[in-house]
């Protein structure tokens, strides 16, 4: 059996792993960039529905599955083998179904038949994208990411290439969508071919493991379900009610910078999860300084994006391509709404840990009511600013019903010395980032980011050198 992780190995994968995801991202934004300021808002738009589209399905596959997985090979003798290829069994049967829904569903929506090649191309990828994911928590509970990080990396890297050459040649769009596919087909190569050397798999089926995990994963999955709603009900919904590919363009770009920022807090829950489980299997006392410490991280990390996002979004989107000024007020309500994400991203994973999942199944299908309610009542006449307000007041929802889920369940009570030290900091970001608003919005960022840790200081918040302890030290 594996040793306990430490948490100073927590750190290290921790870092490893968002500084893959970092450069990652990089590779992500240089591609959206050009997809931008090549295809246009428009093109953009079309990508950006059909990706969405068969995303939702992808989503459904996982049911919970991979949460699942990290949490039962992390329990003592757990039989890893023998789980993970009922694992693999199970999810190969259920992508190859859920995955062709997309084709099969599509006539019923507007316009299709100019998505048709999108969306086949889009469900191919996520096939083995979803056959890749299974994998991940045998990296979280030994706490190697690299290879996850270099298949990610990977992925991204070869999209990147592609839209260069479609570019390049004058390709369509449909050109970096085969490069979303084959980055899909290269993460699922990497992830199999690491886990074989160290946990050897055979697919079979095992009815009793089948059972157990869909037991455990059925409150997960009907979350997601009704999660869904509001996660990608708001693009399918424009989509559906007509709003012009442009627009939907537009809010697509926004939400981007939103994708970017959130990959944070669930690449940092993702390695903690293992470590609130192990810890609230053994005492209150270890659960909540390790919930404290997530929080105190979450805090300092997502409070200063509320005013960035909201002072510089204005400014930054038409930095990225001149015609996403639309792009650029969405990106002041999804900015916040991304903050309040690394909350709820928090406090999700924790009612995993505790095994709370099934008290948030009413929690997400009230949101998803609400969500309903926003997206059908306002989208028609107002578009992509409905479906922003609406996102924003959803996550608001789910996170605080997280939270209140968390810890009234364990008794914890936060402190909120960090909170407030982040929250001053922020506002000081703000006053620098009003006092540069005649500069480029990258170099007001500059700027403005050496501000938010020194005034961090000033109020008695973490030392930068103790950053890393923050995050994960005991």
């Amino acid at each position: 059996p594996l040793a306990p992780p430490s948490m100073s190995a927590l750190a290290r994968n921790s870092l490893l792993h968002i500084g893959g995801r970092l450069l990652g991202t990089v590779f992500g934004l240089i591609t959206f960039v050009i997809l931008v300021r090549v295809y246009g808002a428009n093109g953009y738009g079309v990508l950006t529905t059909a990706l969405t589209y068969v995303s939702v399905f992808a989503i459904i596959v996982d049911f919970g599955l991979t949460l699942t997985a990290a949490q039962m090979i992390s329990e003592e003798n757990a039989p890893e083998q023998k789980i993970l290829s009922a694992l693999l069994s199970l999810r190969l049967i259920s992508a190859g179904i859920f995955l062709s829904l997309p084709l099969l569903l599509l006539p019923l929506f507007p316009d299709s038949g100019r998505l048709m090649l999108l969306v086949l191309i889009s469900s191919v990828s996520s096939f083995f994208a979803a056959l890749g994911q299974v994998f991940v928590g045998v990296y979280q509970k030994r706490l190697a990411m690299t290879t996850v990080v270099v298949a990610e990396t990977c992925n991204r890297l070869l999209v990147l290439l592609v839209t260069i050459l479609a570019v390049t040649f004058g390709w369509s769009i449909v050109a970096p969508a085969l490069g979303f596919m084959l980055g899909g087909i290269i993460f699922f190569l990497i992830m199999i071919l690491g886990v074989q050397r160290r946990v050897p798999l055979t697919p079979h089926i095992d009815l009793t493991i089948w059972g157990d995990i869909i037991k455990r994963s059925w409150p997960i999955g009907a979350s997601i379900f009704f999660n869904l709603l509001y996660l990608k009900g708001d693009i399918l919904f424009m989509w559906f009610f007509g709003v012009s590919d442009g627009e939907i363009g537009q809010y697509g770009s926004a939400y981007k910078v939103v994708d970017v920022l959130t990959m944070v807090p669930v690449t940092f829950m993702g390695l903690l999860l293992p470590l609130l489980s192990n810890a609230w299997s053994k005492s209150k006392a270890e659960f909540s300084a390790t919930l404290q410490r997530g929080f105190d991280t979450m805090a300092i990390l997502a409070l200063p994006l509320i005013p960035g996002t909201i002072i510089l979004g204005p400014r930054l989107m038409p930095a990225v391509s001149p015609d996403l000024v639309l792009a650029g007020r969405l990106l002041m309500i999804l900015g916040p709404t991304a903050a309040i994400v690394f909350f709820g991203s928090l406090f999700s994973h924790v009612t995993v840990s505790i095994k709370k999942q099934r008290a948030m199944i009413f929690g997400f299908l009230f949101v998803a009511v609400i969500a309903l309610v926003g997206y059908i009542g306002f989208i028609p006449k107002y578009g992509a600013i409905a479906a922003a307000w609406t996102t924003l007041i959803s996550e608001t929802t789910i996170g605080l019903i997280a939270a209140g889920v968390v810890l009234f369940a364990t008794k914890t009570k936060l402190s909120l010395s960090k909170f407030m030290s982040a929250a001053g900091a922020s506002i000081a970001m703000a006053v620098a980032l009003v006092a540069t608003q005649t500069l480029h919005p990258a170099i007001a960022f500059i700027i403005a980011v050496p501000v938010y840790f020194v005034a961090l200081q000033l109020l008695r918040g973490p030392k930068v050198s103790d950053l890393k302890k923050l995050l994960l030290s005991a």
